[in-house]
């Protein structure tokens, strides 16, 4: 039986979401032997570490944790949900110098069916392949890394490695290196920096291998949808509409909790559950215009909190990068338009809010008016 190398890479906010992501691995792949690295800050909490080892089924495989040092990875750009473990990805090549071939997969995936035809792929012409990712829509985004328009972003949430290219080559150093000299053109972070220096250089994978946010039909009502989603081997969470939230509508999230209930986070209850969602969501399930009035994509739902806190005079300044996440399709020229502008403005009404679209300086801005005296 072939072993092969699986390396993903947590912090302890995102180990019960590794957790997830493994046993699904695992599960849907008895006859491949696996070894198993997770990169780890080295501050990893070792009750921690021990409960990721318990979630694991039996099996043919190992399980190791290697510990990161950070320091300097300082200056390199995170935000939002993100940290430093995003960038631990550029330096597998250093980390597991005994290894040639590797597959990285992120936390916010579910494996849901048999992948050994993507781990023999030929990679003698490429450093890794990827996914195209499906959000990758802006040609500002594109700009700011020094990219052309005709060349090819890959998604870093799912990659084969040539790890003997990456050393000849020094792409992981290079990409760190990019990134700490340049954090004001890092939306994605390493993936943005990888792009950078791969320049489309790369084998491209089906969507199969790496089934994102936007190759979902979020109406699921639809067959083709559901014949489409269900021929998936890898699924992808991307974007900030993660299902172990419950405002989450995503038609697989049930994946996720299926795996969920095999881990010791089996008693995982969402932050976002509260009396009032619960009603928003039973309203949005039963009544579809409430649902279509109030239409969102990918705001996270801290989101909800802070537009409901806001006072008048007091706004929410959001840039493109940001709302192209949030309201995808991203900027067309540069600029948002049409459904994004439309579902931005949906969702600061269902918040009590109102919305305006900068185009000028590519910001959007949500507010509360000022109460009338009269």
């Amino acid at each position: 039986m072939e072993t092969f190398a699986v390396v993903t890479a947590c912090d302890d906010k995102f180990a019960q979401h590794t957790s997830v992501m493994l046993r699904s691995l695992l599960e849907n792949n008895p006859k491949t032997t696996s070894r198993i690295f997770v990169l780890v800050p080295s501050d990893f909490p070792t009750n921690i570490q021990s409960m990721i080892t318990n979630s694991m089924p039996s099996g043919t495989y190992s399980l190791t944790f290697i510990q990161v040092c950070y320091q300097n990875l300082s200056a390199l750009q995170i935000w939002g949900s993100a940290s430093h473990t995003n960038y631990y990805r550029l330096m597998i090549a250093d980390l597991l110098p005994e290894i040639s071939r590797a597959l990285y997969l992120d936390s916010d995936i579910v494996v849901m069916g048999d992948i050994s035809g993507m781990l023999h792929l030929d990679l003698s012409q490429y450093p890794l392949a990827a996914a195209l990712d499906t959000l990758d829509t802006s040609r500002d985004f594109k700009r700011k890394i020094n990219l052309g328009q005709s060349v090819p972003y890959f998604n870093s949430g799912v990659m084969l490695l040539n790890l003997d290219r990456w050393r000849s080559e020094n792409i992981g150093r290079r990409a760190l290196d990019f990134a700490a000299a340049n954090p004001q053109y890092i939306v994605h972070w390493d993936q943005c920096a990888l792009n950078h220096i791969i320049r489309g250089n790369f084998l491209v994978l089906p969507k199969e291998w790496n089934f994102q946010r936007a190759d979902v039909d979020f109406d699921f009502t639809r067959s083709k949808s559901i014949e489409r989603a269900k021929r998936a081997k890898v699924l992808h969470f991307t974007t900030s509409e993660k299902p172990w939230f419950f405002m989450n509508n995503h038609p697989l999230k049930r994946e996720y909790w299926k795996y969920l209930q095999r881990t010791e986070w089996k008693h995982y209850v969402e932050p976002d559950r509260t009396l009032k969602r619960m009603v928003l969501k039973a309203l949005r399930s039963h009544l579809p215009s409430f649902s279509l009035s109030v239409e969102r994509i990918s705001v996270p739902h801290e989101i909800d909190e802070i537009l409901e806190l806001l006072p008048p005079q007091v706004t929410l300044n959001v840039p493109d990068h940001i709302l192209s996440l949030w309201f995808p399709p991203g900027p067309a020229n540069g600029v948002m338009e049409g459904r994004a502008l439309a579902r931005a403005l949906s969702y600061a009404q269902s918040c009590a809010c109102k919305f305006a679209y900068h185009g000028s300086i590519g910001e959007g801005v949500f507010y509360k008016p000022i109460p009338s005296e009269d």
